[in-house]
């Protein structure tokens, strides 16, 4: 419970334009002072069916745990949908462009963004939890992918399952099902098996001669 909250507190952020929730990595030096990446990669796609499964068996789980699991699993979902092919990137570099005046670093966190929300009112959704509108034109999408190969990653589809079965909203099944179906379409190859997408953006591309476990 403890790290899930700190994990929520300095490492989630908010990109400034579509408002995608996302958790990055943190280096920490010997000053104690915390130097984040801003990347969002698929493997952290696991984290919100961690959040949503705590969030429904863990009696004083707080409601930020559901919040975040899935304004964490939009932004997992937007990654896919926002490509050609209806599959992720394996790594994209997140959108923390500051704007505040004294552009402040920390504007873009996650924690500042639901304090304000609670000191307005706390009307409607808390803030990043909203699904976004896909987007087809790259200089919109407050991401640019680091590697935009598909290795096969189960994380995303796995969150979505846990969701599913938390929260009863058919949404995430609709969404895993989609990606089945554009695994079919992209990654299956004739003789049998499924290989990996170099790259997502572009329909029918080139596969790599390999299948990762």
């Amino acid at each position: 419970m403890r790290s899930a909250n700190a994990i929520l507190d300095h490492l989630t952020y908010l990109t400034p334009n579509r408002n995608l929730l996302y958790a990055t990595r943190g280096d920490m030096d010997s000053n104690g002072h915390l130097t984040l990446a801003h990347d969002y990669e698929h493997l952290a796609c696991f984290f919100p069916g961690l959040l949503a499964l705590g969030a429904a068996t863990l009696p004083d789980a707080p409601p930020t745990h559901l919040w975040a699991a899935k304004g964490l699993a939009n932004t997992c979902w937007a990654l896919y949908a926002d490509s050609a092919t209806g599959l992720s990137p394996d790594a994209v570099s997140m959108n923390h462009e500051s704007k505040s005046a004294d552009g402040s670093p920390w504007d873009g966190r996650w924690a500042t963004h639901l304090a304000q929300w609670e000191k307005s009112g706390a009307h409607g959704d808390p803030p990043g939890v909203q699904s976004p509108d896909p987007v087809s034109n790259a200089s919109l999408r407050d991401y640019t992918p680091i590697n935009p190969g598909y290795p096969l990653r189960p994380e995303t589809v796995e969150s979505f399952f846990v969701l599913w079965r938390t929260t009863g909203d058919i949404v995430w099944r609709e969404r895993g099902w989609s990606i089945f179906e554009a695994l079919i379409r992209e990654a299956r190859v004739e003789d049998g098996g499924f290989a990996y997408v170099v790259d997502v953006y572009h329909n029918g591309g080139q596969k790599a001669d390999g299948m990762p476990r």
